[in-house]
């Protein structure tokens, strides 16, 4: 089994092996990379409220940088959103944007003061990047889609407001009368939010800032989740699940559970969610029961749900007989695997990613993310010491992790963790076949393990063909990890004949897209 292990703020740092490096003439098809290219657009990832990502990310991820970004976060307004090439956090009193590559600040919105005396002793910086609003109201949620949306709440008021994510220009503020209550949710180019009891409404919004229209439900509107044509609704307090209508509003279905509900999650036309006994429940579409499991599914204080769903698999963190587990199911709800914690650590929300489950842990002392491999064997864990009370924040995209941290001084941390090096090519051979050149190779990339080894080559001078090689061991199943985490053997065959000339170079792609393209050969 791989395991692997970093500290983060008391750093230790491993000793890399030094890469061989190569020039080529030779170009790589963008085409042959993997696609990484998913952003992180809300609260709990997309519409589906999934927490899942099609990204793959590094087996082994290093820091690539560590930024001090506010000191009035809080655990509601620590997730990072990631779009393009930035950033976007929100603390109690504003809306900020960073450069993703390098962290630093782009823009700022202060929303609450009229002035920016408070921004003065805060991060990020600088001050000249931020403009005020004086709205006098608080932030409470915030997502991606057309424009960067933020709503936020004062008494018995809300807003809703656009802001152009490139240079920070309000676009425009619908004014809601009622306290805030549910994150933000996007999709089919409209915006949901929810608002407290004294209202207990869904509101939905036009991505130009109409209201389109408004539905009853009662209690605290928490969770919010797009599926299809219906957006499903759960309420703190009720033992209700609401299916409505995306375009009218009108109810289509409730099911009413023995228990008050936490938020729920769509997935392939499943609608999955748990209840406060720790039920997880599995709804078609239409709101009919397809199963029911005890699993002492989690949920935060505010009634969201701790699984993530990929295609195929439910990951839930749960808490049975006394013990926390990661159990993984099938959309069936036949158990996967279970993997257990220890009893001192607290569980938050799991990530799926394309390969690697992320469990984030919170103990007395510190704070761990845990990285399984397919939801079973352990591969990696980061420690960050010295932390508060709450539970890191993470988020994936692009192939990267993005952690918000709070320290015992109360200074909030963005953490980027990522893969920056090249895959390393350790041996090169030929041999002389009777109709083929055969190529075989020695490769490795010790944080991401290898995605494709692809060998380039021309025949007399004539276009560029890529093949991908295969890979020269019998492997029962795949390794965890994946493959080439260690030196891993790949072949490739060119069509041989006498009197051709061969040129061919070797392209080493890894699983979040780094790319080594080796020296050109040539064979007369």
């Amino acid at each position: 089994m791989f395991r692997g292990f970093i500290v983060i703020y008391s750093l230790i740092f491993i000793t890399l092996l030094s890469p061989i490096t190569f020039a080529s003439d030779f170009n790589i098809d963008k085409r042959l990379l993997p696609n990484i290219n998913f952003p992180w657009l809300l609260i709990k990832h997309d519409k589906e409220n999934s927490m899942s990502s099609d990204t793959d990310i590094p087996r082994i991820p290093e820091v690539i940088y560590q930024k001090d970004v506010s000191a009035n976060l809080d655990v509601d307004l620590a997730t990072p959103l990631i779009y393009k090439d930035k950033i976007i956090l929100a603390d109690h009193e504003g809306i900020y944007v960073l450069n993703e590559e390098t962290g630093e600040l782009i823009w700022g919105a202060e929303l609450f003061f009229d002035d920016l005396h408070n921004r003065k002793v805060k991060d990020p910086q600088p001050l000249t990047r931020w403009k005020p609003y004086g709205l006098w109201e608080f932030v409470q949620g915030y997502g991606i889609g057309k424009n960067l949306y933020v709503a936020t709440t004062n008494g018995n008021n809300g807003s809703l407001l656009a802001f152009n994510i490139k240079d920070g220009n309000l676009l425009w503020r619908a004014k809601i009368p009622s306290s805030l209550t549910s994150n933000i949710i996007i999709g089919q180019g409209k915006v949901f939010l929810g608002t407290a009891h004294t209202d207990g409404k869904v509101y939905c919004y036009s991505e130009e800032g109409k209201l389109l229209w408004s539905t009853y439900i009662g209690g605290n509107i928490r969770g919010l989740t797009i599926g299809g044509s219906l957006i499903f609704v759960s309420s703190e307090s009720l033992k209700r699940l609401y299916a409505l209508n995306i375009n009218d509003g009108k109810i289509r279905w409730i099911y009413e559970a023995e228990n008050v509900v936490t938020s729920p999650v769509y997935r392939r036309g499943l609608v999955i969610f748990g209840d406060i006994s720790g039920n997880l429940i599995v709804l078609s579409e239409e709101g009919k029961l397809l199963w029911k499991k005890p699993i002492g599914v989690q949920s935060s204080v505010d009634g969201y749900t701790y699984i993530a769903i990929s295609k195929h698999s439910i990951y839930v963190c749960s808490f049975l007989d006394g013990k926390n587990y990661l159990v993984s199911l099938n959309l069936s709800g036949n158990e996967l695997a279970r993997v257990e914690f220890p009893k001192e650590q607290s569980l938050g929300f799991p990530i799926a990613t394309r390969n690697i489950i992320i469990v984030p842990t919170k103990s007395k002392d510190s704070s761990k993310i845990y990285l399984f491999w397919k939801g079973t064997s352990k591969i990696y864990e980061i420690e960050i010491k010295s932390t508060n009370v709450w539970l890191l924040k993470v988020s994936v995209a692009y192939g990267n992790l993005y952690i918000v941290s709070q320290d015992k001084d109360g200074k909030y941390k963005l953490l980027k963790l990522g893969d920056k090096e090249k895959p390393v090519i350790t041996s090169i051979t030929t041999s002389e076949k009777d109709n083929y050149l055969e190529v075989k190779i020695e490769a490795y990339d010790r944080q991401s393990g290898l995605y494709k080894a692809i060998l380039s080559y021309q025949i007399d001078n004539s276009g560029t063909v890529y093949t991908e090689m295969y890979i020269g061991r019998r492997y029962v199943i795949e390794p965890i990890g994946g493959y080439g985490l260690t030196k891993e053997i790949y072949i490739g065959r060119i069509p041989y004949k006498k009197d051709t000339s061969i040129r061919y170079a070797i392209v080493v792609i890894d699983n979040v897209g780094n790319y080594l393209i080796s020296s050109d050969y040539n064979v007369i």
